[in-house]
């Protein structure tokens, strides 16, 4: 079978460093780098192709990263003495973080973003929404910006429907709390942007934070991930003491806390002969 033939192609050439996150394959042929990338895919794991240039030749590699540790070693794993006991020792260090996504049971049946269901009975603002009040005859004082549930209370008399209301809501921007000047924008319905950022986003006090590692566990560019959130919800991120991302909205923390939760797994690896030899 394919399968051993790569598992004693890597015993010899495959790399898995002791303090690295990386398994990697190199060698002069661009061809059997190209074929074992094959092999993987085909088994549904994603690598990463590179080269490199060594005095005046050119080697060509493949990388796994280390969210994928658990499947290679599902797949293949090693022979070799300390191959094995070097990759044995990360998947037994290593907390697999798993996202689940709630967000289906925020969702109407055209897929529109419940947010009156997300945001329940918390002091959230439409920003700019004092108008919308008075354009239904409703006096009000001088603030601008007024809570969710004022909102909903003057959209009641009309009996808009639940997707006519959230269509009237995805025109405003949303802020927590009268001291803050950051608002974002919230998309109206589920897109492909949304389902990104649900995969890396992490909760942070106040905020929501990117964790440059965790998207390169995934073969993703940090910097890509970071301009779609930005256009996802039109806000700027700070950057923290180690460089990376955090979109200070308490907003987007409720929104997420509600929508995504994580559960920490710690891997136990297979039996010997379940890695290996099946």
């Amino acid at each position: 079978m394919e399968k051993f033939f790569w598992l004693g192609f890597l015993d010899g050439d495959g790399c898995v460093p002791r303090n690295g996150r990386k398994i990697a394959l190199e060698s002069a042929s661009k061809d059997l780098i190209c074929s074992f990338r094959l092999f993987l895919k085909t088994n549904n794991i994603p690598s990463k192709y590179y080269e490199r240039k060594i005095e005046d030749r050119t080697y060509y590699g493949a990388r796994i990263s280390s969210a994928f540790f658990k499947k290679y070693s599902n797949l293949l794993g090693f022979l070799h003495p300390r191959k094995k006991k070097w990759l044995t020792e990360k998947l037994k260090a290593d907390f697999y973080v798993s996202t689940k996504s709630n967000i289906k049971r925020f969702l109407t049946e055209n897929n529109y973003l419940d947010y009156v269901k997300i945001f329940d009975s918390r002091k959230v603002y439409l920003v700019n929404s004092k108008e919308l009040i008075e354009q239904q005859g409703i006096k009000c004082d001088h603030r601008n910006n007024r809570t969710l549930k004022e909102v909903l209370d003057a959209l009641k008399p009309r009996e808009f429907k639940k997707e006519e209301i959230l269509e009237v809501l995805s025109k405003f921007r949303w802020k927590m709390g009268k001291g803050t000047n950051t608002a974002v924008r919230l998309p109206k319905k589920i897109n492909y942007k949304l389902k990104i950022a649900i995969k890396f986003v992490r909760i942070r006090a106040g905020g929501i934070g990117l964790s440059k590692r965790y998207i390169v566990a995934f073969n993703e560019s940090p910097d890509k991930i970071r301009q779609l959130c930005e256009e996802l919800f039109d806000i700027n991120p700070k950057r923290t003491c180690k460089n990376e991302p955090i979109f200070c909205s308490s907003v987007l923390n409720l929104l997420f806390s509600k929508i995504i939760s994580r559960s920490k797994e710690k891997y136990i690896p297979p039996k010997f002969h379940e890695a290996i030899l099946c």
